[in-house]
């Protein structure tokens, strides 16, 4: 080899580890921003073999894929190729919107909008300016000027947005491949939030290469149980005890952080939740306290209650076993995933450790469930994860599992792979917002405002989950699946004729459906039909009985002739509400679809006026059915 070849080979070599190492001393080292990049673009190549209908898409359709599984997901067994296929919307005239869904980790059917750029690098500009375009794209198709954009976009954009209620956010994130350096995020926030003049129910979530890795890593480290632990404490016997039940211990960040990272979400698993990104202020200010005054950690952070069945201090350990964190789970993920928490960089933050008490399982979970409530005010709740562990649900979720459907109690529990379907599996805030429009016939309220099916001022959740589960639980095997098939009906409806109200009357369709089956199983008469929606009392008084009900349709579920009457109940509904909604838009000129079909009184109206209608075709539709 020349000398001047010579010269050009190490060039070559020179100028290729220039651009993927650093030196440090005598050792290559890979940047954190080239690593992040490149172990994304692995995951890309191994979700291209898992799934084979993503082995022809782009690297940039496969990266939403990711974001999708890993962020929102947050499991991959969780999620089927045609739930992907229905959630990336990344094609032509798409409005800047790469994914459409409603958090699969929320309650309250938050709409879920994102973009997704695979990039090596972004500027601040690019970021701005793709958060713009999300913007820009609610604004607009909210106010029905979609005509630049894709029709299929379009149109799942409204199915989702027809979900939407009072306690409902809009969530946009934007996900990237490439590293923050020095993009300001707040400065983002800033900017994306003037656009809206009311911002109470907007969020926004940016993500950057690292935050994906994070939440690839968080997901794929998950074990089945937690049967022992240890975590390391300040000082030789440091223990403050409460008799033989529970100990207080400064309990040292790093510890906390590995048992995550060997245990996952599961370390939560009787908390009332799992972790779920909110991007809120008090994640924020833990992060900052960890980054910038970790000395502070003991005194400005609540610290974690851990639940287990038996705990032994050994001088500057304590031992778990059986062992769950009740309260503190956003400081435990927020220790995990931040790189300023290692064994150089150790701190320590206050840790309650309580013994079960009782003599049974049951007892036992009734007592965790009450320290768990007591504990977690820290953070602000909804009502149905206060009823997460409660011995009903555990119940429930047996009763559901025998009909053929996994109970998802918690947000962000693992669904077996054999009940991926939407129809197969659900959770306590679906089953109660179902409760609500089926059984109680509040539509209206169920779209507006689910939770008060587990408000304690109410009689609703005593109705739906203490009554006969049994019977219960086959009524929402059926309900689940009307729901689900709303979205298939919808888009034929749309193509024999178009109105406002058919976009928002999913909750009123599950309602009269069940209505419909109640009226000819003689389970509601004529005469309770006139005094629905006078007052509470009378309300579950007449539907909250539900009798000898066994089933919804005398038909065989998961079947084309169960979707044709499922299709002609929805018609008969819809049709005689367009009517009722049009007679009122005519008084008053400013009402929208969408406010008509959150009160629950719309409903009642259109039933006892156009009642005569509605019995014919219900009587005429069950005659053929039998």
């Amino acid at each position: 080899m020349t000398l001047l070849e010579t010269r050009s080979l190490n060039a070559i070599i020179l100028a290729t580890i220039n651009h993927y190492h650093y030196h440090k001393g005598t050792i290559l080292i890979m940047p954190a921003t080239t690593k992040d990049y490149l172990y994304i673009e692995s995951k890309i190549n191994s979700l291209k073999s898992k799934y084979v209908f993503l082995r022809d898409k782009p690297d940039s359709y496969v990266f939403s894929a990711i974001c999708v599984i890993y962020s929102l997901y947050k499991e991959p067994d969780n999620i089927s190729e045609d739930d992907l296929k229905n959630i990336i919307t990344d094609q032509a005239y798409d409005g800047g919107v790469d994914m459409l869904l409603t958090d699969p980790l929320s309650g309250s059917d938050d709409l879920v909008m994102c973009q997704s750029k695979f990039y090596r690098t972004i500027s601040y500009e690019e970021v701005k300016n793709a958060l713009t375009k999300m913007a820009e794209f609610y604004i607009n198709v909210s106010d029905t000027k979609y005509e630049n954009v894709n029709d299929k976009v379009v149109s799942r954009f409204m199915q989702l947005k027809t979900k939407i209620g009072d306690e409902s956010k809009v969530r946009f994130i934007f996900y990237t491949s490439a590293s923050q350096n020095k993009i300001s995020t707040k400065r983002l926030r800033e900017n994306f939030m003037k656009k809206f003049p009311d911002s109470s129910n907007v969020e926004l979530v940016v993500m950057f290469a690292a935050d994906i890795v994070n939440e690839i890593k968080e997901t794929e480290t998950r074990c089945p149980i937690v049967e022992a632990g240890v975590l390391q404490i300040d000082r030789n016997g440091n223990v403050l005890r409460y008799k033989e039940e529970a100990i207080i211990v400064n309990v040292s960040a790093c510890s906390v952080k590995k048992l995550y990272a060997i245990y996952g979400q599961h370390l939560l698993s009787k908390n009332l939740r799992y972790h779920i990104r909110s991007g809120r202020k008090i994640d924020d200010a833990i992060k900052a306290t960890i980054n910038t005054r970790p000395e502070l950690f003991w005194m400005m952070n609540n610290g974690i209650t851990i639940f287990c069945d038996s705990f032994t201090v050994n001088r500057k350990e304590v031992n778990l076993t059986n062992f769950s964190v009740i309260n503190g789970g956003q400081t435990v993920y927020e220790l995990y995933k931040n790189t300023n928490v290692n064994a150089d960089n150790d701190f320590y933050l206050p840790c309650k450790i309580i013994r079960a008490r009782g003599n049974n399982e049951k007892e036992k979970n009734d007592y965790g469930l009450e320290i768990s409530i007591a504990a977690n005010w820290q953070k602000p709740i909804k009502d149905f994860d206060l009823r997460a562990n409660s011995y009903e649900q555990v119940l429930f979720a047996r009763v559901m599992r025998e009909v053929g459907i996994f109970y998802q109690t918690k947000r962000g529990e693992t669904v077996p792979r054999e009940y991926t379907a939407k129809y197969l599996h659900t959770d306590l805030a679906e089953v109660g917002k179902l409760g609500l429009c089926a059984i109680l016939q509040l539509p209206g309220t169920a779209r507006n405002k689910p939770s008060v099916a587990y408000d304690d001022n109410h009689n609703f959740y005593e109705t739906i989950f203490n009554t006969n589960q049994t019977q219960v639980a086959n009524i929402c095997r059926e309900l689940l699946y009307i729901d689900y098939h709303f979205d298939t009906f919808i888009k034929s409806y749309k193509k024999e004729k178009s109105n406002d109200i058919a976009l928002n009357a999913r909750t009123m369709c599950i309602a009269f459906v069940a209505l419909a089956a109640r009226y000819h199983q003689g389970n509601i008469t004529d005469n309770d039909i006139h005094k629905l929606g006078q007052n509470n009392n009378a309300l579950r008084e007449i539907s909250g009985n539900l009798g000898a009900i066994k089933s919804i349709l005398p038909v065989k579920l998961y079947t084309e002739k169960y979707d044709s009457a499922v299709d002609e109940l929805f018609r008969l509904i819809i049709n005689n509400g367009a009517m009722m909604y049009s007679g009122a838009k005519y008084n008053n000129n400013t009402l929208t679809a969408t406010n008509f079909l959150k009160s629950d009184k719309s409903y009642y109206f259109i039933l006892s006026n156009r009642w005569e209608e509605l019995k014919i075709g219900i009587n005429n539709l069950f005659r053929e059915l039998n």
